[in-house]
C-alpha cells in the first residue's frame, strides 16, 4: 500500500491539464484563469476627488481657523462623469462630487461637512493639506501591471478587477467533465420507500455539489446494480463518452459483489494504485484509460467524503491548471485525545473545543482548540454535518494526546 503522500504525488503525476476557452464575465466565478491579466490603462485614469466637498488651492486657505474663516467664491460644480475640462481659478473654489475629475490647479478637497455653505460662497475654518482627499491617477495600478496571474481561481474580488478593465470575455481553463456512478443493490433513490436491507443513496447527493465546488461539470449517471453485466455497461458507456474523470462509489473493496475494479481492468483501464495507508478510505482505487482518470471511492459515506476531498479535489484543480491544489491545512491544539492507528494516516472529524467570541478561537491565547466529534466510524456520516473540520494524524504518529498541535482543516475555508 502507498502512503497518503505517495498516492497524492502519483495521482498528480497522471493528471493532464485541460485546454483553454473563454467564458462570460458573469459566469466566471470559480473558473481558473488561463492567462495573466495586465492593466491596459492606469487606475484611476485621472486625478479625482475621494469625497463630496470643495476643490481648493492650499495657499488660499493658509490663514483659515476656527472663528476666523476664509471665504471663497463658489465657481460652479463638477460631478462624476463630467467630461468637460475645468480649471480652478486662484482665490475661488469648485464644488466637487466623489469620483469627479479634479480640476486643473486644485491641490486639495475639503469635505462638505467641514465647511459652511452659502448660495455663492463657502466658509472654511481650517487650512488644507496638499493631496487631501484626492485620488491620484495610477494609485490603484499602472498600465502594464500584472493584476491577476494564470492559475488563479476567480472569486468576487477578482471579478471586480476584470470588470473594471472592461473585460466581458475571460480566458479560462475548461471545466473537467466528470461522470458520477454509485454502485450497490442496496441503494434506493430518496423519495421512494425502503425495502428490507435497503438504504437511501445519500453519498451521490453530497458528492455532486462537492465536485462542482472543485470546478467540475458533473454528469450524474445514477446507480448501478451489483452485477458484472450492469457494472460493465455503466463503466463502458462512461469510458466511451470521453469524460475527463469517472468517479464511482462502492464496489471497490474485496467483497464477493465488488465488481468495479475487475471490470475497469477488463475494459482496458490501467491500475495506478489500489489501497492507501489511511483511515477512513483505505480501499481507494485510481486507474487511467487514455485521458480518462478513474477514481474508485469506497462505499462508506465518510470514506467517500475524505477521499474526494483529499484526492479528487487536487486532481480536478490540477486539470484546470490551478496554481494551488493543496488543502488549506492549519494547526490546532487538542483539548481531548484523538485516537489513531500507527502505520495509517488517520483523518478524524473534529469540533471546536473552547469557542471564544467568534465561535472558533480560545479567548485566552488566541489558539484554535479542538476535540473529536462524536461518532468516528466511516459509516457515521451524521457527524459530518455538524463537525467544524478534519484532523490529519500522520501514520508515524499513532495518536494525538491532549495539548498536542496537529493538522486541522477548517471546513469553512473550502465550503
Amino acid at each position: 500500500m502507498l502512503s497518503v503522500n505517495e498516492a497524492l504525488s502519483l495521482l498528480l503525476s497522471k493528471v493532464d491539464v485541460l485546454g483553454r476557452q473563454t467564458t462570460d464575465l458573469v459566469h466566471a466565478t470559480g473558473r481558473v484563469l488561463a492567462e495573466d491579466v495586465t492593466a491596459p490603462r492606469d487606475s484611476p485614469p485621472f486625478d479625482n476627488s475621494a469625497m463630496d466637498g470643495f476643490a481648493v488651492r492650499v495657499r488660499d486657505l493658509a490663514g483659515a481657523q476656527t472663528g476666523v474663516p476664509v471665504t471663497l467664491p463658489l465657481g460652479g460644480e463638477i460631478i462624476a462623469g463630467d467630461a468637460a475640462s475645468r480649471a480652478l481659478e486662484p482665490g475661488a473654489t469648485l464644488r466637487i462630487n466623489t469620483g469627479a475629475p479634479l480640476p486643473a490647479g486644485a491641490e486639495a478637497v475639503v469635505r462638505i461637512e467641514d465647511v459652511e455653505l452659502h448660495s455663492d460662497r463657502v466658509l472654511f475654518e481650517a487650512p488644507a493639506k496638499p493631496n487631501q482627499n484626492i485620488r491620484r491617477a495610477g494609485e490603484n495600478f499602472r498600465t502594464g501591471d500584472c493584476l491577476l496571474s494564470a492559475g488563479l481561481r476567480l472569486r468576487p474580488p477578482q471579478l471586480e478587477v476584470l470588470a473594471s478593465l472592461g473585460l466581458a470575455q475571460i480566458p479560462v481553463r475548461r471545466r473537467p467533465r466528470v461522470a458520477l456512478i454509485a454502485s450497490g443493490d442496496e441503494l434506493v433513490e430518496p423519495g421512494n420507500p425502503l425495502g428490507p436491507g435497503q438504504i437511501y443513496d445519500s453519498t451521490r447527493f453530497a458528492l455532486r455539489p462537492l465536485l462542482e465546488s472543485f470546478g467540475a461539470e458533473v454528469h450524474d449517471q445514477g446507480r448501478v446494480g451489483d452485477t458484472p453485466e450492469a457494472t460493465r455497461k455503466a463503466l463502458g458507456s462512461a469510458l466511451d463518452a470521453g469524460f475527463d474523470a469517472i468517479i464511482t462509489t462502492g464496489g471497490v473493496s474485496m467483497g464477493s459483489h465488488d465488481f468495479i475494479r475487475p471490470t475497469l481492468e477488463e475494459l482496458g483501464v490501467e491500475q495506478i494504485f489500489w489501497k492507501v495507508r489511511q483511515r477512513p478510505g483505505k480501499p481507494l482505487y485510481l486507474g487511467r484509460r487514455g485521458p480518462t482518470l478513474c477514481f474508485g471511492l469506497p462505499g462508506n459515506p465518510v470514506s467517500v467524503f475524505v477521499t474526494a476531498l483529499v484526492y479528487v479535489r487536487s486532481a480536478l484543480l490540477k486539470m484546470q491548471d490551478c496554481t494551488n491544489v493543496d488543502l488549506p491545512w492549519s494547526r490546532a491544539i487538542t483539548d481531548e485525545p484523538f485516537k489513531s492507528t500507527e502505520g495509517f494516516t488517520f483523518f478524524s472529524r473534529a469540533d471546536f473545543a473552547q469557542p471564544g467570541a467568534d465561535g472558533t478561537v480560545n479567548a485566552q491565547d488566541g489558539s484554535i482548540r479542538i476535540r473529536p466529534s462524536a461518532g468516528q466510524g466511516s459509516h457515521q456520516f451524521s457527524s459530518l454535518a455538524t463537525s467544524a473540520g478534519l484532523v490529519r494524524i500522520p501514520e508515524e504518529q499513532g495518536a494525538a494526546n491532549v495539548g498536542e498541535t496537529i493538522d486541522f482543516l477548517d471546513f469553512r475555508l473550502i465550503f
